[in-house]
């Protein structure tokens, strides 16, 4: 989506992002140090038959600016929600993943008036929870002293299981093949996700106050986030529910592009 990307003011700062596609509104919002591109091709062909797919920027990786506010979830939830209504969408479905589904949750949270329907992928309610199960993977993803290339080759590692790697040798190679240059690019704005994670405390104890009929979707092999704390979040929220892939990653994006996208697009429009 990125080469006809646009930008536009919102508070302080310019995010870009990017239209594709007809029918409802459906904003998705980006995981930790991921640009509107990482959602590939294959995903968002699939979701733009059934939907106007809106993708950005989370500020300061990308083509977004950085601003001058204290980076936290909920300012990047407020981004989100600032970008909807300078766009003049009263209101939208929304998908977000990993770091983006917690600020999916808290965009929830802080204007209920934007939800139609929430789609969580790949996230939880309560990331201190996460970081206990999986210390030494966000120990990796998190490490900002890595390469390009050591960064991408860490992602690989924790975004598929193992097994399926192996089953798509022609996958990896082509993976690591491109370095993730976002991480030098924007090494600023990498900094301030990783702040904002840190500084976030979770909204399990408000995930009743969620009114949006919600589907929560793991990968039952998940590096990064346990599929237990994914199920959880589903239980709390008063119209959720929970679907997964069985030999699914964190990065089920790219292992099921068209079986992921036929799920969140069945139930968004059912």
């Amino acid at each position: 989506m990125a080469p006809s990307f646009r930008t536009i003011d919102v508070d302080d700062v310019t995010l870009a992002y990017a239209v594709a596609g007809q029918g409802e509104p459906l904003l998705l919002i980006m995981g930790f140090g991921g640009t509107m591109d990482y959602w590939g091709f294959p995903f968002l062909s699939h979701l733009a038959k059934s939907f106007k797919v809106i993708a950005f920027d989370n500020r300061g990786v990308g083509e977004s600016s950085l601003g001058t506010e204290s980076p936290s979830i909920s300012r990047f939830a407020l981004d989100a929600a600032a970008l909807l209504d300078r766009l003049g969408y009263p209101s939208a479905h929304v998908l977000g993943w990993s770091m983006g589904g917690y600020i999916a949750q808290e965009l929830a949270l802080e204007r209920p008036d934007l939800l139609r329907r929430l789609v969580l992928y790949g996230t939880c309610s309560d990331h201190r929870a996460a970081l206990a199960a999986r210390k030494e993977a966000f120990a990796e993803l998190m490490d900002t002293s890595l390469s390009d290339q050591g960064r991408t080759e860490v992602a690989l590692k924790m975004l598929f299981p193992t097994t399926w790697l192996q089953e798509h040798p022609g996958f990896a190679q082509a993976f690591v093949s491109r370095p993730m240059t976002v991480y030098s690019r924007c090494a600023d704005g990498i900094a301030a996700q990783v702040e904002a994670i840190a500084s976030w405390e979770g909204c399990t104890s408000r995930l009743g106050r969620i009114n949006a009929r919600t589907l929560v979707i793991a990968g039952e092999m998940d590096h990064v986030i346990p599929p237990e704390l994914s199920r959880k979040t589903a239980e709390l929220i008063p119209n959720g529910g929970y679907d997964s892939f069985a030999d699914g990653g964190h990065g089920l994006i790219y292992q099921y592009p068209k079986e992921l996208a036929q799920m969140a697009a069945g139930f968004l429009g059912a």
